[in-house]
């Protein structure tokens, strides 16, 4: 297509607001990216106002396959039905369409139940067992929204779940609420990575893993063992890095 030319690594038109909008991350109504495009923040021709339906529509159908070696990346569970059925650009395209590669981040520590403390310090009165549990039904329901994607043959799934508090039946709950998703996607013929992260909780207002230095682990494999076998094999990773 010959507006490709326009997200090339020369141009660098792909910006970090136009894949935020891409990704649903960003809800904004007509005023607000009319807005942005007149501050040269998001590229004219993405909009129908100022180049018309069709050539923005063939300039939004040529970003979203820029985004298919990288994929569009959620910063939440609650974020993927909004990012595949809303008309981001606003001009009749929706992502589940066109998109091939998704990355869900899903902080496992807001779905607890009772909801977390906004900071997780020593100052948290929560105890172990009052936090053992997430909200596992809101969880599954969110992840649900992947199915709305009808061709799954060769996509790529990525979800990343992220603990600060590690607790095993959390992990237990949360694999149960992705289990059907992951099943999908695989028997349509695509792909699902499954990464458990973990970073630590912040002592002195300083986290104790640096960035760049989570440490994660791939739980593919443990989605298709008997929580027996898993968790001993989740436990002997544990004790052989340094978590604090």
């Amino acid at each position: 297509m010959i507006y490709s030319f326009l997200w090339d690594s020369q141009t660098c038109f792909v910006g970090h607001c136009s894949r935020n909008i891409a990704s649903g991350n960003y809800h904004l109504d007509q005023g607000e990216r009319l807005h942005l495009i007149d501050y040269h923040v998001t590229p004219h021709i993405l909009s129908p106002d100022y180049v018309g339906s069709a050539t923005a529509l063939e300039a939004v159908q040529s970003l979203y396959a820029t985004f298919n070696a990288d994929g569009l990346t959620l910063w939440s569970p609650a974020k993927i039905n909004r990012a595949l059925t809303a008309d981001s650009f606003l001009v009749g395209l929706k992502a589940r369409t066109v998109i091939r590669t998704h990355n869900v981040s899903c902080k496992l520590d807001g779905y607890r139940l009772p909801p977390r403390c906004r900071k997780f310090t020593s100052a948290c009165k929560h105890t172990s067992t009052e936090l053992a549990h997430i909200d596992g039904q809101l969880l599954k329901e969110e992840f649900g929204n992947l199915l709305a994607i009808e061709d799954k043959q060769g996509f790529s799934l990525h979800i990343y779940l992220r603990q600060r508090h590690i607790s095993l039946e959390v992990v237990a709950e949360v694999m149960e609420a992705i289990r059907g998703v992951r099943q999908a996607f695989i028997a349509g013929g695509g792909k699902v990575d499954v990464i458990w992260t973990y970073r630590g909780n912040s002592v002195g207002g300083k986290a104790p893993v640096e960035d760049g230095k989570l440490i994660a682990l791939p739980i593919n494999d443990f989605l298709d063992m008997s929580r027996e076998d898993w968790r001993h094999k989740m436990k002997v990773y544990l004790d052989s890095v340094s978590i604090s």
